[in-house]
């Protein structure tokens, strides 16, 4: 069943058209790869998708729904959530303070309640504190949950990024250069913690560049060039077709 269905979605800057009538459909549980040269259109499709830009024409349907015309917040309350390509970490806050922030709707957030409902405040804050505590153990940033966020490595801000998007328990994450700039190591930890994510059902859709790594990780690769899709499938496939080659390897095998 399909998840996210981007339908003729056309989005252009100036004479520019970046995304040039791109359908793509995702399905519910997978792994999918999007590559394409750079300014192929990819972080602006994610950025359609998620609601961040709005698009000139098509639409946006998530889990049945046409999603088009709503905020990102929104978009994100339902379940839509994306990283972004440099991690945005508050960086004087503390790794679990950042997780607290993105905490969907604390019931201490309207002040009436603080001073009204302090029982029911708790709670929430407990609750938030135990789901991020648990997230940091998944991501394995237990060991610094209480060190700031803007000392971490880099592999550690997209880890700590990633772990943001996971508190609004999400449907589907479209996460954006997730392994740019981090050492081989941690790529592999990333991509052990998004099969793992898979595994529990949590759709992931990754825009990547490190190729090896991606065709590693994902069951189904998208191509674009100048806008337009080119090509969709298996990664081995999809790789052996000339267009993609000529546009991405430069022809090479």
């Amino acid at each position: 069943m399909s998840l996210l269905e981007l339908q003729s979605l056309r989005k252009s800057f100036g004479g520019f058209a970046a995304v040039d009538g791109v359908s793509m459909s995702v399905r519910k549980g997978g792994l999918y790869g999007l590559i394409g040269p750079n300014g192929a259109g990819k972080s602006t499709l994610f950025a359609l998708a998620s609601g961040l830009i709005a698009q000139d024409g098509g639409s946006v349907r998530f889990d049945g729904a046409d999603v088009s015309r709503l905020k990102p917040v929104d978009r994100a309350r339902r379940g839509l959530v994306r990283t972004f390509q440099v991690p945005r970490e508050f960086k004087r806050l503390s790794v679990l303070e950042n997780l607290l922030v993105a905490a969907p709707r604390l019931s201490g957030e309207s002040l009436w309640r603080v001073f009204l409902q302090p029982g029911t405040v708790a709670r929430d804050e407990r609750v938030a504190r135990d789901r991020a505590g648990e997230i940091l153990e998944f991501l394995k940033l237990g060991h610094v949950r209480d060190v700031a966020a803007g000392s971490l490595s880099g592999g550690q801000k997209k880890l700590l990024e990633l772990g943001r998007a996971l508190m609004l328990d999400p449907k589907i994450v479209l996460l954006d250069e997730p392994f740019a700039g981090v050492n081989a190591v941690l790529i592999e930890d990333i991509s052990a913690r998004l099969r793992e994510l898979k595994a529990l059902g949590i759709t992931v859709f990754v825009v990547e560049h490190n190729l090896p790594a991606l065709c590693e990780l994902v069951e189904e690769l998208h191509v674009m060039d100048r806008g337009r899709l080119i090509a969709s499938g298996e990664p081995e496939r999809v790789l052996e077709i000339e267009t993609v080659r000529s546009a991405y390897l430069g022809g090479a095998r």
